[in-house]
């Protein structure tokens, strides 16, 4: 085999490179051919295997990586995912017509697998990750009277989880895998592992919820572990009955979600105080139970009406004294004008 024939571009690489791998070892820098050789997979590998020991499900036909992969591909060096090369995944993600939240979700993997990988000296720095700003928010909610209609068209074995939806503001999921051990004669204490947010809690079992328990427990068999059930089975999904209820009941594309969000504006309105109402929901971050707390234009006309009343009951003329004789009052000090 023929040596390398030196010139002088790649002897000026050889020196660049060599004054950087001593600047890492002076810097504590992890280097080597771990690091020169670690690949999107590599990343992809460290973030799920964070997911797997952290207990978490996995999804993986819809993970947020997978676009990243499509993008980068499995062999692309994680040194050369740069944050030009980012912003490249971002345009060609708009391109395909990607929702801002949607190209968020792909970076924010993607940057936890860099920071994972940096804890365990698979990668020395971290890329800036250029994030979007997300201004796709869902707003939906449900009036009283809205709920009522869609209810009513339900079958009756759904009747009772979308009331109990709708009365906690539960996430889907949790309601769908609620056991009979959680629950007791006056509470249901939902147990740390089966909530999202890891966090147990508890919720007190009065008014229609109670009435929603004792239904769904006169119809209980003993060879299903979840309270509410269709024919005896846990009842996993209830999409294409959920649609069709909103179809007949004139309501149009309503989310199932959209009963969490409405819990937690009922929440507010009834003047429950912030953290007793995340505790109740099961929200962990204040910022997150706030997007719920929807303003509509009847909120802003009753604010106007009591802005109006308040106003009303003001005195109509004012005894208006001298700022000077003012300030010798608040001193204790009379003076005659």
């Amino acid at each position: 085999m023929a040596n390398p024939v030196i010139t002088a571009d790649n002897l000026a690489d050889a020196r660049r490179l060599l004054k950087k791998r001593i600047a890492d070892a002076q810097s504590g820098k992890p280097m080597g051919p771990q690091v020169e050789k670690t690949t999107f997979k590599d990343l992809a590998t460290i973030l799920l295997d964070d997911v797997k020991a952290n207990g978490r499900r996995i999804k993986k036909k819809h993970a947020p990586l997978e676009h990243a992969r499509d993008f980068f591909g499995d062999g692309h060096l994680a040194r050369n995912i740069t944050t030009d090369r980012l912003t490249a995944f971002v345009a060609h993600r708009q391109e395909e017509k990607a929702a801002n939240a949607t190209i968020n979700r792909s970076l924010a993997a993607l940057r936890r697998a860099f920071n994972l990988a940096k804890r365990a000296g698979r990668v020395v720095d971290v890329p800036y990750f250029p994030m979007l700003r997300e201004d796709n928010a869902r707003e939906g909610f449900l009036e009283q009277g809205q709920f009522l209609a869609l209810r009513a068209e339900l079958p009756d074995d759904l009747k009772g989880i979308v009331t109990f939806l709708w009365l906690t503001g539960w996430r889907v999921g949790e309601a769908l895998t609620l056991g009979w051990d959680s629950v007791y004669a006056d509470a249901i204490r939902l147990k740390a592992t089966n909530s999202k947010n890891k966090h147990g809690r508890e919720l007190p079992l009065v008014g229609e919820l109670k009435e929603v328990i004792a239904h769904a427990r006169a119809s209980r068999t003993l060879d299903c572990p979840t309270v509410f059930s269709r024919d005896g089975k846990p009842i996993k999904s209830f999409v294409a009955a959920w649609r069709t209820a909103c179809k007949d009941a004139g309501l149009g594309a309503v989310r199932v979600h959209d009963l969490r969000r409405s819990a937690a504006r009922n929440l507010i309105r009834a003047g429950v105080p912030e953290n007793i109402a995340m505790h109740f929901t099961g929200h962990k971050t204040s910022s997150v139970f706030r997007r719920y707390d929807i303003v509509t234009a009847d909120d802003l006309a009753q604010a106007s009406s009591r802005l109006e009343t308040h106003l009303a009951g003001q005195p109509a003329t004012a005894k208006v004294e001298p700022i000077r004789n003012a300030q010798f009052r608040v001193r204790g000090l009379t003076k005659s004008v």
